[in-house]
């Protein structure tokens, strides 16, 4: 998973356009779903490792990747958010919109 994560790290946020940010958050929801499950494996292993009294294996790149990955989603989940909060702000009506004036955004 680290190579994968190396391999499709967000550029910087500065460079992508709307579509391509669009995209990432995608590729970010789904490594997220990946990192629970290997997590649940980590977890998984270590507690067999405690029942038959051997010792825990050491993964290297767990917590660089787990530090990242915080870091990138945190920053993701805002754009989420926004993105979110913005095509609620092009549902509504022009005419409604403007009465409500610059106190919606």
């Amino acid at each position: 998973m680290f190579d994968k994560w190396q391999e499709k790290k967000p550029k910087e946020r500065n460079e992508l356009t709307r579509e391509e940010a669009l995209e990432t958050s995608e590729m970010m929801k789904e490594l997220r779903t990946q990192w629970v499950s290997l997590q649940d494996r980590i977890t998984k292993i270590n507690r067999d490792c405690e029942h038959f009294k051997k010792d825990k294996p050491q993964f290297t790149y767990y917590d660089k990747l787990k530090d990242e990955l915080q870091e990138q989603e945190v920053s993701w989940g805002l754009f989420d958010e926004f993105t979110k909060e913005l095509n609620e702000f092009g549902k509504e009506e022009w005419l409604t919109f403007r009465k409500k004036g610059y106190f919606a955004f």
